[in-house]
């Protein structure tokens, strides 16, 4: 059988593997999987022609930080085997005994082998056996590298036990992993100046141990962890909703590093069984597909115990990676959302209904975070999720009543009683304020949340939105910019930044963001619409005509088809373009009438138009302050554009802008 991977020669610590050929398809497995997470491994590979056993085994016994053993039939009955346990022994180095089958030892390895503890590997899952590993990282001292140093006490694990009757206890042997890999902890932390000041980290979804996917409870875990972490300034915590693509992926961690610009990521897996969870945690140096940090949590299974596992583990990833936490950031990874893990379970679910954006969905949302209230009438998430629900059913048209905003004004400040410093109730104010046409108060909210929580994604891109819709450009792109690295995948973080590059001026950037979009989420009609614009800026007009013709978009009235008719105008259909025209003034939006008009150079009609706007929505007030710059030269050249500016900046609160920069 092949060997997988050369033999490790070099200076740093490595592991010793004793074993049989016959046993080979088994063990080179379990080798390449240590291999794999950067550990060096020797076994007999790395015997060069000619060398006799002494010089070469014997040196590479005698130098390993400890000596892995696969014990079965085979390996009893070898000479060579039973040789390099023994002078291991000898040596009073470290050994592991991985039992392959059950077998009787020879009295001298009964003998040898008497004090140490070992994996029964035929006992377990492939899964459960190298979950046994992990467990048992960081536990033992790295000082202990001999076989005579005192048994460590670790906790107490079904499945490892004594082969001789003495106590059952997590082995002693799974330390040959465990000094390693403190080995590499050790070195990683050591990194450069320049590591150590790129504190990028993806908390990757958590597996749940003997399942094939992640139930509930452990994507409340994993959200648990994540949203602690953000709230270390130090950190910049990529997204949930970029994360949870890769709950199931066949890509390599460098991959994955590379796609959401991270260096760490912190992977684990959750066992929930017998009134009690356990948590196996690991900090991966992401495109070195190396480990440098492990730990297990073990605790009976109370709403307290949950919360204490995420915050003690939030803790030891924020200190491995040397990053510094405030008093009052420290109090935020260490607060208990609630006591009823129910309620816990069904804010969890409100918000996977929540990211989908739908109708349906936030809808949904809605009900899950009503029936957490019920369960924990102090469960501030709950609330700033009722909150965010009720807002985007309006502000994405898929209701409009403004009982809606009434019950979400409510929730929020509810919320904000309950928890005055809470990153998501001021978040979810500013949401409220935007979804009102309020943007300066939702301006300050969104700024205030992101000031509580550095790494809120969604506020950021909130932020965004409503910077673009008050006129501020570069401020806009600068929050949009930051939404999308907090939050790569998200379809509405990367939609409201080709709306920046919009309105700015940068119509190639935009199209890209915007096929970006359509990427993550094909079937979403903002993006479409963004890229039609961008096409038609970049003065593409046969591609733009492609786009959006049909195009409807709920939140932008009439936009689309306007859009629509303007590059029909731009293309020299002015026919086809009236025609789109006169259906376009059987709707309500005078503003996309005018700005055919205006396309067509009527201007006097376009002014009639613009001029008798009531309230200036989110597509009036975008396109009027930021595009087409060519057609609407005439109306911004005019002087009764200023009268109109007022009118856009009333429609959103404010009353002393000035009109031009």
């Amino acid at each position: 059988m092949a060997r997988p991977f050369p033999a490790y020669k070099g200076t740093e610590p490595y592991i010793f593997v004793c074993y049989a050929h016959n046993d080979a398809a088994k063990v080179y497995p379990e080798i390449q999987w240590l291999h794999e997470r950067g550990i060096n491994i020797w076994y007999d590979e790395g015997i060069d022609a000619g060398t006799n056993w002494r010089t070469e085994i014997g040196e590479a016994l005698e130098n390993a930080t400890c000596v892995l053993c696969f014990i079965s039939a085979s390996s009893l009955a070898s000479d060579h085997c039973n040789r390099e346990i023994n002078y291991a022994l000898d040596q009073r180095q470290m050994v592991l005994p991985v039992y392959l089958e059950e077998v009787d030892l020879t009295t001298d390895l009964r003998v040898g082998l008497g004090r140490v503890q070992a994996l029964h590997i035929q006992e377990l899952s492939t899964e459960e056996h190298r979950a046994k590993l992990l467990n048992s990282l960081l536990r033992v001292d790295q000082s202990s590298s001999k076989a005579d140093a005192p048994d460590p006490v670790l906790d107490d694990t079904a499945g490892v036990k004594n082969r001789f009757g003495r106590a059952p206890l997590v082995a002693v042997v799974l330390c040959v992993a465990t000094l390693v890999v403190v080995w590499w902890y050790l070195a990683d932390t050591q990194s450069s100046e320049f590591e150590l000041a790129d504190r990028t980290i993806a908390v990757l979804p958590f597996e749940t141990l003997g399942a094939t996917k992640a139930n509930a409870f452990t994507e409340g875990m994993h959200l648990g962890v994540l949203t602690r972490l953000s709230n270390a300034s130090a950190l910049e915590v990529i997204s949930r909703t970029s994360v949870m693509t890769y709950r199931t992926t066949d890509k390599t961690l460098p991959q994955i590093a590379r796609e959401l610009g991270v260096s760490w990521v912190l992977r684990a897996d959750v066992q929930e069984a017998g009134g009690e969870v356990q948590v196996n945690a690991r900090l991966m140096n992401a495109l070195k597909d190396r480990l440098v940090w492990a730990e297990s949590y073990r605790r009976s299974l109370t709403a307290e115990n949950v919360f204490d596992i995420q915050a003690e583990l939030s803790k030891a990833i924020i200190d491995a990676l040397r990053a510094q936490l405030s008093a009052n950031e420290v109090q935020r990874i260490e607060q208990y959302p609630t006591n009823n893990l129910e309620a816990y379970r069904l804010h969890l679910l409100g918000r996977n209904s929540l990211d989908l954006r739908t109708g349906e969905g936030t809808q949904r949302a809605v009900a899950y975070f009503k029936r957490a209230i019920g369960q924990d009438p102090n469960y501030v998430l709950a609330w700033t999720g009722l909150a965010d629900a009720l807002s985007l059913l309006y502000d994405y048209d898929f209701e409009q009543s403004d009982e809606l905003l009434l019950q979400a004004e409510q929730a929020v400040r509810y919320s904000l009683e309950l928890d005055p410093n809470s990153a998501e109730a001021h978040g979810s104010l500013g949401l409220l304020h935007s979804a009102r046409q309020d943007g300066a108060n939702a301006i300050r909210e969104l700024t205030r949340s992101v000031e509580l929580r550095s790494s809120y994604a969604e506020a950021h891109n909130w932020l965004g939105w409503v910077n673009q819709l008050m006129g501020n450009g570069p401020e806009g792109l600068v929050s949009a910019k930051r939404a999308v690295a907090l939050d790569p995948l998200s379809g509405e973080a990367i939609s409201n930044l080709a709306l920046s590059h919009l309105a700015v001026g940068e119509y190639a950037p935009a199209l890209s963001e915007a096929r970006h979009v359509l990427d993550v989420l094909p079937s979403w009609s903002t993006a479409k619409f963004y890229e039609g614009l961008a096409l038609y800026h970049l003065a593409r007009f046969s591609e733009a005509q492609f786009v959006l013709q049909d195009l409807s978009v709920a939140w932008a009235d009439a936009g689309a088809s306007a859009a629509f008719a303007l590059a029909l105008v731009a293309s020299g259909d002015v026919t086809a373009a009236r025609e789109k025209l006169t259906q376009i003034e059987t709707t309500d939006d005078l503003f996309s009438a005018g700005l055919v008009y205006t396309a067509l150079g009527e201007t006097e009609k376009a002014f009639a138009r613009f001029q008798s706007i009531d309230n200036w929505r989110p597509w009036a007030t975008l396109a009027m302050r930021h595009f087409y710059p060519l057609v609407l030269k005439p109306i911004r050249e005019d002087a009764r554009y200023d009268t109109i500016l007022g009118e856009i900046n009333r429609s959103w609160g404010v009353v002393d802008q000035p009109l031009h920069d």
